[in-house]
């Protein structure tokens, strides 16, 4: 009996796990750099030589992906703001930031930005010591260690390569062709998906990629219930936020 209710919680723990992950991929254009997205702040119309031969197939995909958001991923967060106090929250996001430090390293230095790669290998080690274990972001204390994010995808833009055809994923949110290929990329370098824990430990796994999932959403609702209340046409709204946001992060 107690193996089987161990077993039941590992299911329960790796459903929710998934869902919410996936859950949170429909907030990807969140993924991008918030002070960078507020510098921006939207103009629809604004977005040179956007490509989406697909657009028909988009705009079904953005409308059950608002279906999502709706009845599943805004009572996550809410309750989970509910829940965990604020400082907590904040402390619970920066623990994540700073286990992401393997994506950024290696996008910083495939792209020639060493400064880049030297800083956030400064952050990490002042975050995960007198940050204890990254749940305080003590770098943001030192101005030289204040560097924009890095992922492959802007890696992949920096090498040339084009956005290509604009998407939107099942779930998992906007996207293009290039970025696409860039979350896998993102997947391989992250520690989550390392399986550093033992076979008997997934339980805890699934848990700790739960948790990751819930606390990115908390800030993330509020931004899409902005874009989509102001926008005449809330699919360019977000193609063009989401495409604005990556241009810029591939030029910064």
């Amino acid at each position: 009996m107690i193996w089987r209710r161990g077993l039941w919680r590992v299911r329960f723990l790796a459903s929710l796990g998934g869902l919410v992950l996936l859950g949170c991929g429909a907030l990807s254009a969140a993924e991008m750099d918030t002070e960078a997205a507020e510098d921006d702040f939207y103009d629809e119309y604004a977005v040179p030589e956007v490509s989406d031969p697909l657009e028909a197939v988009n705009r079904t995909m953005f409308r059950f992906n608002n279906t999502v958001m709706k009845f599943v991923i805004r009572p996550i967060s809410r309750g989970y703001e509910t829940v965990v106090p604020r400082v907590a929250r904040r402390g619970i996001g920066n623990f994540f930031d700073n286990l992401r430090y393997p994506i950024r390293l290696v996008s910083s230095t495939l792209q020639g930005k060493f400064d880049r790669a030297g800083a956030e290998t400064g952050k990490f080690l002042f975050n995960s010591t007198i940050g204890v274990g990254g749940f305080i972001k003590v770098s943001d204390s030192i101005p030289a260690l204040r560097v924009p994010q890095e992922d492959v995808g802007q890696t992949f833009g920096r090498w040339g390569a084009r956005p290509g055809p604009f998407l939107v994923l099942p779930v998992l949110g906007p996207s293009s062709v290039r970025d696409l290929g860039g979350r896998l990329g993102d997947a391989a370098l992250s520690p989550l998906n390392w399986n550093l824990l033992d076979d008997y430990d997934w339980e805890v796994e699934a848990g700790v990629r739960a948790l990751d999932s819930v606390d990115s959403l908390s800030g993330a609702v509020n931004m899409y219930d902005a874009l989509n209340q102001a926008a005449l046409d809330p699919y360019i709204a977000f193609r063009n936020a989401y495409l604005q946001s990556r241009e810029a992060a591939v030029n910064q």
